[in-house]
């Protein structure tokens, strides 16, 4: 199992590593090219822009080592509800076909938003799972609930 995920302040990495510490899966953390702004307006800006014109911002990750796996969990930030940047990259590049895949979003207020049916869009050749949605102000007492969600969504077996 491998985890890929962006994480922009940090909190969508708290649930990668919450998922880690459960399962032992190992961790993909895409990196852009060109950085992020730190400034959140900036960011803030830059992501609708992106989503409004379909930019995928190229990554550094070689993304080969994708193909070794059969389930991939997905967990991004939530920009303009839905996938941050470097994630559609992922999404929009890797060989997904036939994976099963299960999204995670970190966000403020729009819960999971639009990215499961984007996920379905972006990877019609894959197998879509429930996702979890996580309050970026909550993910440091979230282990529960990751938990929680990996054994109903039969990703991690009662001990």
């Amino acid at each position: 199992m491998l985890v890929v995920f962006y994480s922009h302040t940090g909190n969508t990495r708290a649930i990668a590593r919450h998922i880690q510490a459960l399962t032992g899966c190992d961790l993909l953390d895409l990196e852009p090219v060109t950085p992020y702004p730190r400034d959140y307006d900036t960011v803030v800006s830059q992501a609708k822009k992106e989503k409004q014109q379909g930019f995928l911002p190229p990554l550094k990750n070689p993304l080969d080592m994708v193909s070794r796996y059969d389930v991939i969990l997905v967990g991004s930030p939530s920009w303009w509800g839905t996938f941050a940047g470097p994630v559609r990259t992922f999404l929009s590049t890797a060989a997904l076909d036939g994976k099963t895949l299960v999204p995670f979003i970190t966000h403020e207020g729009s819960g999971l938003g639009s990215a499961p049916a984007d996920l379905r869009r972006l990877c019609p050749a894959s197998q879509i799972r429930e996702g979890l949605a996580v309050r970026g102000s909550r993910v440091d007492g979230a282990r529960q609930q990751v938990e929680s969600w990996l054994r109903k969504t039969g990703l991690l077996s009662a001990q």
